[in-house]
Order: C-alpha cells, then structure tokens, then sequence
C-alpha cells in the first residue's frame, strides 16, 4: 500500500518573516499555543491532510499565505 506524499516541505528557521502563526492555513492547537495544524493539503476526495507543526513562530513552508482562513476555504 503506497501512502500519498504531501507536496509541503517544512522549514525550520529561527526569526524567519513569513511564520505559520501568521498563515491563513494553520490552525493554533488547542492544548499548546505554539504548536499548530497544517490544513492546505487536500486528498482527491476533498479530506483535509493535518500536517502537524511542533514550531509556529519559526516555521515555515513555500506556501505561506498571510491571513485568516474563510468558511468558505473550509468547505
């Protein structure tokens, strides 16, 4: 059984100017602030991929997009 590959690739660097604590598609974790979920990855049936991210101030990816997440976005 092959597993799909998320097309993000996670990078971790201290201070950088796009963190995921600003992007549009991470959701803060409940339990710890600076952790969060990844949701910009999608299946073909349309599931939402939790991508789990352990640093949200000094993380970020090449899809980062600034603001919040819309209902329709979730939809």
């Amino acid at each position: 059984m092959d597993f799909p590959v998320s097309e993000i690739t996670m990078l971790n660097q201290q201070g950088t100017a796009s963190p995921c604590k600003t992007c549009r598609w991470v959701t803060p974790a409940l339990t710890d602030p600076k952790q969060g979920r990844c949701t910009f990855s999608r299946a073909k049936s349309g599931a939402i991929w939790l991508r789990l991210i352990h640093d949200i101030n000094n993380t970020t990816c090449q899809k980062f997009e600034e603001g919040t997440l819309g209902f329709r976005d979730n939809v």
